[in-house]
């Protein structure tokens, strides 16, 4: 498994959902880790120009495949050490379409670890579930736990959340 001294780049992804706006928790995430030295890159495949508000409505359009693997494509030739995914649970499949695109690309050159309300709320039976895609979940508000995760990748049961 990689070493906490080799986390140098997170990538963070918000899948693909059925609302549209920004990911605040990965916003939040993204400052603490660029604070405390990281490189971070977010993709974003929930939002794009077709499903952004055009008034009173919203426009549910669909994402292709295609379009997502070109954006998640770009962040992995980044080459991160980290991959983290939020999860609702209604973004739950698209977040294991997406893991596991990463794992078939970078395999174990990386970290996978992922948070948000659906592996909050589900904790245990989330990671029982996943474990082929996750190598940790994190529970509750994450911009402490995920510094603290990295730092102590060689003893994981140390980090609270």
């Amino acid at each position: 498994m990689i070493q906490s001294a080799e986390i140098k780049r997170v990538l963070l992804v918000d899948p693909r959902g059925f609302g549209s706006g920004l990911n605040l928790g990965l916003g939040y995430i993204s400052a603490v880790l660029a604070k405390k030295g990281y490189e971070v890159k977010v993709i974003d495949c929930n939002n794009f120009p077709a499903r952004l508000s055009k008034g009173a409505s919203i426009n549910l359009g669909s994402l292709t495949h295609e379009d997502w693997r070109i954006k998640v494509g770009k962040g992995l030739d980044w080459q991160p050490q980290a991959v983290g995914v939020s999860i609702n649970s209604f973004t739950q499949d698209s977040a294991y379409e997406i893991t596991d695109f990463c794992r078939s690309k970078l395999g174990g050159k990386a970290i996978y670890f992922a948070g948000g309300p659906h592996v909050s709320v589900f904790k245990k039976d989330f990671l029982e579930k996943n474990k082929h895609l996750f190598d940790f979940g994190v529970i509750g508000e994450g911009e402490d736990t995920v510094i603290d995760l990295l730092v102590n990748l060689d003893n994981p049961g140390s980090v609270k959340g």
